[in-house]
């Protein structure tokens, strides 16, 4: 799945930085699980593009709510991806 997300970070007021340490540790977990699989922020500085490796929708969602930063999503675009014929396991930059 690709999630395009958007950050209300004026919300958070004093507990930014403990909500954003809690969230920089969440998702370090997820990464070393294998449930997300690559990260980037936006230019604009307002959120994130992230893939994640899910089962299905229910996993998904159910994984997604354990982030800290959650309740401060004001924008969550889904895009459930499959695999492209020339990279079946994804892009391997190696053999590009």
């Amino acid at each position: 799945y690709m999630i395009d997300v958007e950050i209300d970070y004026g919300r958070m007021g004093d507990q930014r930085d403990a909500l954003l340490a809690a969230e920089h540790a969440r998702v370090r977990e997820l990464v070393a699980d294998g449930t997300i699989l690559v990260e980037w922020r936006k230019a604009s500085g307002r959120g994130v593009v992230v893939v994640w490796d899910c089962k299905d929708h229910a996993h998904l969602n159910k994984i997604i709510r354990t982030i800290p930063l959650a309740p401060y999503l004001t924008k969550a675009e889904v895009t459930p991806l499959v695999a492209h014929p020339l990279w079946p396991d994804g892009l391997n930059y190696s053999e590009a």
